[in-house]
């Protein structure tokens, strides 16, 4: 009698074993940290007046924290009369597209803003999970548009 409790006692030991082995591989499969992907398309080469853009590639998790868009530029690089680089002036020169659809106005956030330069700029934008075309515009002094455009790309 005391060789088919330990021999039950010992299959049950068994099967636990296995049950935890195999729950803490699902567990590793389903929770491992894996690496962003790529974005989908090659970004074009940055221009002088950008210093820099954020974010590229993010998590929907970051990006709820960082609720939003910035872009840093250089006035310098830019036909922008010193007597235009108040902020005032700047942000009307500004705009931010995202997906064909520009952002408005209203959420432009002067994150730093010197009259010498950079300047930098934040916009409350919303993105869901995938891939997102986004463009920077500034219009110079003459009345040209200068541009840039990279992929922003939202994970899970």
């Amino acid at each position: 009698m005391t060789d088919k409790i330990f021999s039950y006692r010992n299959l049950a030991l068994a099967v636990i074993l296995i049950a935890l082995i195999g729950g803490i591989a699902l567990w590793n499969q389903r929770n491992q940290l894996t690496p962003p992907p790529l974005p989908a398309t090659s970004p074009q080469p940055t221009p002088n007046f950008i210093m820099h853009v954020y974010p590229t590639s993010i998590s929907k998790f970051d990006y709820e924290q960082l609720a939003g868009i910035s872009i840093v530029f250089n006035p310098s690089e830019i036909d922008i009369a010193p007597e235009n680089r108040e902020i005032e002036l700047i942000i009307r020169r500004v705009s931010l597209i995202i997906d064909s659809k520009q952002v408005p106005q209203d959420p432009i956030v002067p994150l730093i803003a010197e009259e010498s330069g950079p300047y930098y700029l934040g916009w409350a934008v919303e993105l869901s999970v995938g891939s997102h075309q986004a463009t920077f515009q500034f219009v110079t002094d003459n009345g040209e548009i200068r541009e840039y455009s990279w992929e922003i790309l939202v994970y899970w």
